[in-house]
Parts: C-alpha cells; structure tokens; sequence
C-alpha cells in the first residue's frame, strides 16, 4: 500500500480514478464472473438509463441477443480495438447461443450484414482516436456498399457453405476486412428516422491486454494500451454525446475465459465497467 501511494505521488497519471460505485449501483449486477467451466460462457442481461444491454464475454455471443432484439437495419457504432470484419463464418441456420461455438471474435458481424440484422457500421478505435465509416447495406451516395455472397468453402474434406464480402475490388475487399474505412466526424454518421440505433462496445477499446492491432504512436504518454483506461473512455464518451441515444447496446467484457482471445484483463474488468457505465449514465440521462 505504501509503495501504491509513492507511485501514485510520481505517476498520478497513470493511475485513473474510479468512481466510488459497484457494479450493482450501474449496471444492477452484484458480480461478472469470468470464469464458470470448459464450454460455458456467461451472458447477462440487463439496462442502463433504459437502454437494453446485453454483457457478454466472448464478442460473437453478441449475435444472438442482435436477433433476440428483433434487430432489423441497424445502424451500429461499434467501439473496439480491432474491426472484427472477417468473413469466412459458416452459414447459420438459427442464431441461439450455440451459435457462439460456430463463429469466432472476428467473423461474427458479417452473418448480421447478411441477414440485415445490421445495415450500416461506424468503427471508432479510442487507441487510435479514429471514427471511420465501414460502410453501409442501403444505397446513401458517398458511402462503401456493404454486400455478402454464400459460397462453398473447402473444409476438412468438406465444401461447406460460408458468409464472404462482395466487393468491386481486391483492394476494397482487404480495406473491409482490416477496417480501413473513410475517417470522418460526429456531423457525417448518419442514421435514418426508421432505422435503430445499436452500440456495440467492446471492453478492449479502453484497456487491451493481448493481441491489439494498434501501433505504439498511438498510445499515450507511458500507457502500454491497458492502464489509461479512463482516457480511452473519455473519448468515448466525448463522442457519444454528439450521437443519438442508443436504443440498444451489446457490451463485450473479452476475457476469453482466462484461456484463449484473452483481451481483457479479469482483474480490470470491474473497474472499466463502472467507469463506463457511470459515464454512460451521465451523458444519456437527460437524453
């Protein structure tokens, strides 16, 4: 403890400050376990200011609240430290949470483009401070179009039937794949009256133990990625306000269960929580 306090002294800017909250005060949740055996992922349910919010632990588990939802045209802003724009998923037949064992962390939005689930998507990396648009499945000029062909794809002995990106181009097809989208500002996303508005956060956005797919020159001052969470937050947050209020919201804790695409720290994982939530929870309560 005292060693804390002497770094604290010589680094206070290393350390953020975590509102005096729980988990239960934001979120209505006592715990969030991060581990509960081989094969079993936990999920939760619950809202926030009275935005519906699913917490999952692997992001593809997403998916399956997206069509619980009803999610129809979606207009997405997701929040993360890597696209996940991979395509390659196997075709699916139904979208329960079995559904988490087919896809993976990165292939699982483009079964949701196809199934317009979700429309139009907006990438913002707080590493790299960049919003870009990925592109849309409607037809407003100006933006990439967003469109996915089924195809056999060659499997252990097996021509198997997978969701692929269909662009014009070899060049637009692997900017798709590793997000490289049109950079803009708050004032260009755009979402349509009809169409919901669903945000979609993932916790390694703020705090990126593992795997990140940023360079060095975009971390700040001594942050390795993982400490400064709260800044990252910030930046969230700042943008967040100039958008519409989410009408639903899907929050990945990435912990991987401790053994594989661990990108979160378990032991961060509290204190990210209520540091976004208890931002959340300032900026959407007058909305």
């Amino acid at each position: 403890m005292v060693l804390s306090r002497i770094f604290k002294s010589i680094f206070p800017g290393l350390y953020p400050e975590v509102p005096d909250r729980t988990l239960e005060d934001i979120w209505k949740l006592k715990e969030i376990d991060y581990w509960k055996g081989e094969g079993e992922r936990p999920r939760y349910e619950t809202e926030i200011i009275g935005i519906p919010t699913a917490i999952v632990n692997d992001h593809q588990q997403a998916l399956s609240y997206w069509h619980k939802y009803g999610l129809e045209d979606a207009v997405m802003l997701r929040v993360d430290a890597h696209p996940d724009m991979a395509e390659g998923a196997r075709y699916l037949h139904c979208f329960d949470f079995s559904t988490a064992d087919i896809l993976n962390v990165i292939n699982f939005t483009i079964p949701a483009v196809h199934h317009r689930m979700v429309s139009s998507i907006y990438w913002f990396n707080p590493h790299s401070k960049k919003l870009q648009d990925l592109g849309t499945a409607r037809s407003e000029e100006g933006r990439r179009r967003l469109e996915t062909i089924i195809k056999p794809a060659y499997e252990k002995g097996w021509h198997i039937p997978k969701y692929f990106w269909s662009c014009s181009t070899w060049e637009e097809h692997e900017d798709l794949i590793n997000g490289e989208g049109k950079i803009i500002t708050p004032k260009d996303f755009l979402k349509p009256q009809s169409s919901p508005f669903l945000l979609d956060i993932d916790l390694d956005a703020f705090s990126c133990c593992a795997m990140r797919t940023i360079s060095s020159e975009y971390l700040i001052g001594l942050d390795s990625g993982e400490i400064r969470y709260d800044l990252r937050v910030n930046l969230t947050l700042k943008l967040l306000e100039q958008l519409p209020k989410p009408d639903f919201m899907t929050i990945s804790t990435s912990t991987g269960l401790g053994l594989t695409e661990r990108y979160v720290d378990p032991r961060k994982v509290q204190k990210v929580m209520i540091c976004l939530g208890d931002g959340l929870e300032r900026i959407y309560k007058n909305k």
